[in-house]
């Protein structure tokens, strides 16, 4: 689904062929509000959005032709090939890894038995997994500055990434799933750990959400396949590092993202993002 020319300026930083696809490091500038309508392009294009978060680079949208509403689009999300969805919002600019992911070879990650229904698209549009996020940081931060064996590493990353897609995606079903949370709850959430990342916690989010803490860690898990915990983790390091790219320091980013001492701080950075806290920063402000 590209956009209209005189709609955006793109500029591909970094560009490499891999064996599921391609992948790319882009920055875009969008001169007229987004209005996107038709069928999407013949790979599955799966984005991960590396602007700071602004109201903005928020503020996208988009829904299946003719269904008569739009859901937000996040800041990871996956529009399937040919799927006849429309996009809206008023983004201004963004840095985004992207990858073009071929169709024919993803039967070995969605399965051959695979469809896909409303609720999996919608699940797509906006993506909430630690594990996602950790893995395409890693390819863009490769992207960025190459090392050896690059593309053997770039390969096995994304391979990786398309796994866990895949158990994301085919995990949705059209049926309600018993014991999960709520849209409403699901909204709680999200708008608690992003009113302050360093100060959220299982207890507090429990607490607006009007659950105990077992409660809420069980439903979130139905819901999202992953663990509340991990996903406030992983919150606060995309957190740090949107602080980062904003020319905070290491430490300032350390107390912002809820870690009291540094050593804590760069361990669970490099766990998530595969570099240091310190490396990661000179990437953004060499860029």
């Amino acid at each position: 689904m590209p956009l209209a020319p005189m709609q955006v300026h793109r500029t591909i930083d970094a560009r490499i062929d891999c064996a599921a696809g391609e992948v790319a490091l882009v920055r875009e500038r969008f001169t007229a509000p987004i209005d996107v309508r038709g069928e999407s392009n013949d790979c599955h294009h799966l984005q991960l959005s590396m602007l700071p978060a602004n109201g903005a680079a928020r503020n996208r949208a988009a829904g299946e032709r003719h269904a008569g509403r739009f859901s937000p689009l996040g800041e990871l999300f996956l529009l399937p090939a040919h799927a006849d969805v429309d996009i809206i919002g008023n983004c201004r600019e963004q840095r985004a890894l992207v990858c073009r992911l071929d169709t024919a070879g993803a039967a070995r990650w969605l399965g051959q038995d695979f469809e896909w229904t409303g609720q999996r698209l919608t699940r797509g549009l906006d993506i909430a997994s630690g594990e996602l996020r950790r893995l395409l940081y890693r390819v863009a931060a490769e992207l960025e500055s190459p090392g050896f064996a690059g593309r053997i590493l770039i390969d096995a990353l994304v391979t990786q990434a398309c796994v866990e897609l895949g158990r994301i995606i085919r995990g949705v079903s059209d049926d309600s799933v018993s014991g999960g949370l709520t849209p409403r709850r699901l909204a709680i959430v999200e708008q608690e750990i992003a009113r302050d990342p360093g100060g959220a916690s299982v207890a507090r989010i429990a607490a607006a959400c009007g659950l105990s803490t077992r409660q809420l860690s069980r439903a979130f898990h139905e819901t999202r396949g992953e663990t509340l915990a991990a996903h406030i983790a992983a919150e606060r390091i995309a957190h740090a590092c949107a602080m980062l790219r904003n020319g905070a320091s290491v430490k300032q980013a350390a107390a912002e993202a809820g870690y009291g001492a540094p050593s804590n701080f760069a361990t669970a950075f490099r766990r998530e993002m595969g570099c240091s806290p310190k490396e990661f920063r000179a990437r953004a402000a060499a860029d």
